[in-house]
């Protein structure tokens, strides 16, 4: 399932597996060393992260929610924490954890940190605040184009969505062409969020070409609220 918030500030976006049977780190079964062995309740880890996507977290309290033994809810954690880019704090951990210094931060869920849907999602918010030399990140993003676990492919679509580059556009077309309905889901709402011409347009092709599908309403939608389609007559 894929919501969209909207607020004035961006998307925040909220993602989980459609499969929870799945283990989003790809694996069949939790390996060795990532039991979930949480003893704080959900409720209190959903109180910081709306903290996060608010900006109102202290550092101690985000990196209290790198503490999550839930790989889906670290994963959200990573992409809201956008919302405390002012917070020069978090700027530095997100810096850590992308360098791998568990040393300074020995405390955090390093071992789910340093899985797939994880790291593809700090590296889109890692894209998203810098605004010069973010190669890095948008290559390590595009490498994982072919994954086959759907957490994963959701995280590479939503990424290049908020990245907004028009040459990413074919691909998520491509991805909302086919039969997942969890992965076809997140490339609609990825088209939604580039917000450029060819974005739309692919968003068009999708109605247009599966318009006895479910997935031709939700790119109805998508057209409506992202792109103000179909465009309304003056006057």
């Amino acid at each position: 399932m894929i919501r969209i918030i909207v607020s004035a500030a961006c998307f925040l976006l909220i993602l989980t597996s459609c499969n929870d049977a799945h283990d989003v780190s790809g694996n069949e079964q939790t390996p060795s060393g990532t039991e979930n062995t949480q003893t704080k309740p959900d409720s209190y880890y959903q109180e910081i992260y709306r903290k996060i996507v608010t900006g109102q977290a202290t550092l101690a309290e985000v990196k209290e929610a790198l503490t999550d033994r839930d790989i889906a809810a670290l994963t959200n954690t990573l992409h809201g924490l956008y919302a405390m880019r002012y917070h020069r704090g978090v700027i530095y951990l997100l810096s850590a954890l992308w360098s791998g210094e568990s040393s300074e931060y020995p405390e955090l869920s390093w071992d789910l940190l340093d899985k797939t849907p994880t790291r593809l999602a700090l590296a889109s918010t890692l894209n998203r605040i810098y605004i010069g030399q973010t190669r890095e990140y948008i290559n390590f993003i595009r490498e994982h184009k072919n994954e086959t676990h759907e957490f994963h492919l959701a995280q590479v679509a939503i990424a290049l969505g908020l990245n907004g580059d028009p040459s990413d556009v074919d691909y998520l077309k491509e991805l909302a062409s086919g039969d997942n309905i969890y992965v076809v889901q997140t490339a609609l709402t990825a088209l939604s969020l580039m917000n450029n011409p060819r974005a739309r347009d692919a968003l068009i092709y999708i109605e247009e070409k599966f318009s006895q599908d479910p997935r031709s309403n939700l790119a109805t939608e998508l057209l409506r609220q992202a792109y103000h389609w179909p465009e309304q007559p003056a006057g």
